[in-house]
Formats: structure tokens, sequence, C-alpha cells
């Protein structure tokens, strides 16, 4: 039997073809859960990859003595001092000298003492003192042996006060920068 006038059926109340908004608000927040996922888990594999099971990597806080792996170099802080003066040169608050362990992975790789930076507890950052580092001894880079063993190398900074020191920003490179961070104790 045909109708002759009149709408279509439109079937059972309230299935008229509309879909409820909380179904696509669920669905994008399980994909931007399932992204996010993704990307964390590709940020850790990024930052543990260890080139040495002893060393340490730049995404990794070393402890105290930890040797940590930086571009192609081995750092180990060894010791620090704060000193008055070194060779008769007075420093403007004190000077806070930092005893480096560095080792090369490679042939004719140099260390620059002077790209060097230790960093206040509030982040400022301190240059190398050259002319204080120069006393110290030695040119301002120790080219690294080819056979991997460490150098020994100082390097010194004129600092307000060492107290106000958290950590030492070290740089494999020649002009500095890319530095990775080493807590330092004095």
């Amino acid at each position: 039997m045909e109708r002759a006038h009149g709408p279509e059926d439109p079937g059972p109340r309230g299935t008229g073809g509309r879909r409820s908004p909380w179904l696509y608000t669920g669905l994008g927040c399980a994909g931007l859960l399932a992204v996010g996922l993704v990307l964390t888990l590709l940020t850790f594999l990024a930052l543990d990859r260890r080139e040495d099971g002893d060393a340490r990597t730049a995404g990794e806080v070393p402890g105290p003595g930890d040797t940590v792996s930086h571009e192609g170099m081995y750092f180990r802080v060894a010791r620090t001092e704060v000193l008055s003066r070194i060779d008769g040169l007075v420093p403007g608050g004190e000077f806070l000298v930092v005893h480096l362990d560095v080792a090369g992975t490679g042939p004719d790789q140099q260390f620059w003492r002077d790209e060097q930076h230790v960093y206040t507890h509030a982040g400022v950052p301190v240059e190398e003192d050259p002319e204080a580092t120069g006393r110290l001894g030695g040119p301002m880079w120790v080219t690294l042996p080819a056979n991997g063993r460490a150098v020994r190398t100082t390097v010194a900074f004129d600092v307000p006060s060492a107290e106000e020191i958290s950590h030492i920003g070290l740089s494999a490179r020649r002009r500095g920068g890319g530095e990775t961070v080493v807590p330092l104790t004095h």
C-alpha cells in the first residue's frame, strides 16, 4: 500500500542519523593520547643511547665523579677547589678551579678549555677566566690521545662566590655550545 501524501516514515524515534558528539570527543582524546605516548617513547629512546656501559649520556644527571659521554668525548670532574689567587692574579670574587679528566674517541680531537662555563643556581652562566686558566699552565686547548687515554686539565672561573655555583656546562666543540651539564660539589 502506498501513501498518497505526507513525509516518509522516519523510522524508530531517536535514530534520525545523528551521532552523539561524545563519540567524536572520545575518539579525538584517544588519538591525542596515542600520539603523546608515541612521542614520549621516541624521546626516551633518543636520549637513552649509551656509547659505553659505564659512561652516562647528556640526557642523564651524573653523580659526583661519574664519566659523561658527550659528542665524542668523555668528561669526568676529578675535583674542584676554591682559591683566593692564582700565581699573583686576584679574582673579582674568588677563583673556582675545576680539574677535569677528558678523553677522546678518535684521532685529532682537541678539548678547548676556554669554551667552558659554570652556572649559578639561578642559571646565570660564568665564562672561563682565560688569564687565570693560562696561569695554571698549558695552552687553551688540549690535544687528546688517539688511544682514548684521559688527560687531566684545569679550568679557572672568576665567580662571585663558589657556593652560588651549581654545575658546569662542558662543550666538546671548538667554538663552544652544545654543552652537557655536570653538577659540581665544592
